[in-house]
């Protein structure tokens, strides 16, 4: 009895005993040998390692067992594209993202609440605090996830230290009227101010007689006794106000006045009086005054 061996060569079956070739058999095999060829080469893969590129050749069957043949070890968190399981005819690009978990403490502050509560005593505009509020704070342990070092999530994992917030209690004014001679009169708003004087003189404007706009304000007006310059962002062009003053000098500007002019160094709660002689001017310098939005027209 002869012990038989198969080989193949060239699609033919060579039958070889123990005494050398018995016969060749001209059966067809299970596989040509172009396929058998294309099965041992080598393919090409590009491996994107977190973030680190490099070419691969292999011959494995699957992703997981070229990762495997690479002796590239994947912990749980880590995502392979595409999956370990899947065949790695076709596959051109595997790419493993690094999945890291670190956690580290935060303190956040945690802002004060501002409480509002009205007061008739005020005027509307006005503001006062009862309360000054205190912020509170917390100690946070966080979590942060990466993938391939760069941060991508995070959560709170527990919250420690916890100092509460003290509410800010703030009083604002709904009183809407004021008495000028003997006459209630509705305001809009009330606000103090810092109040300076000018004229229309070159010592203020930087303009003379000669120029086309010398004497005009910023509304187009001529500039007169009773008019103003204010900020528009704080009080409207046009609005009626009355002043009262303070003190000694401030008092003897009490009265009605129109916001008609605007200037560069009028910004915020400033108002400029006009005045004819610059002497005046000088006088009044510059002094604290309060001042009502008139509800009128």
């Amino acid at each position: 009895m002869f012990l038989r061996k198969t080989m193949a060569v060239f699609g033919l079956m060579v039958v070889v005993s123990a005494v050398g070739i018995n016969k060749i058999s001209s059966e067809p095999v299970t596989s040509s040998i172009g396929e058998l060829l294309a099965e041992m080469k080598p393919q090409r893969i590009v491996l994107i390692d977190g973030g680190i590129e490099k070419e691969v050749f292999s011959t494995a069957e699957t992703v997981g067992l070229l990762l495997k043949e690479q002796k590239i070890l994947v912990e749980a968190d880590d995502i392979v594209i595409p999956a370990a399981y899947q065949k790695l005819t076709g596959v051109q690009q595997i790419s493993i993202i690094r999945v890291t978990r670190s956690i580290y403490e935060e303190v956040v502050e945690i802002p004060a609440v501002e409480r509002r509560v009205p007061d008739e005593e005020l005027f509307v505009g006005e503001k006062k605090e009862l309360v000054e509020g205190i912020n509170g704070s917390e100690t946070r342990q966080v979590e942060l996830i990466s993938a391939d070092a760069k941060p991508v999530a995070k959560r709170v994992i527990k919250v420690t230290d916890l100092v509460q917030p003290q509410d800010k209690v703030v009083v604002f004014g709904t009183r809407d009227t004021i008495e000028i001679d003997g006459e209630k009169v509705k305001i809009m708003q009330a606000m103090e101010v810092e109040a300076t004087a000018y004229t229309a003189g070159f010592q203020c404007t930087g303009k003379t007689p000669d120029h086309p706009y010398y004497g005009i304000t910023a509304s187009g007006l001529p500039v007169k006794i009773g008019h103003i310059a204010v900020d528009p962002k704080v009080i409207a062009m046009h609005s009626k106000v009355y002043v009262v003053g303070i003190d000694d000098i401030g008092r003897e500007y009490t009265g009605y006045y129109t916001a008609t002019d605007t200037g560069g160094a009028i910004k915020g709660h400033k108002i400029d009086i006009y005045m004819e002689e610059y002497d005046e001017v000088y006088r009044f310098g510059r002094r604290k005054m309060k001042l009502y939005v008139l509800d009128i027209q």
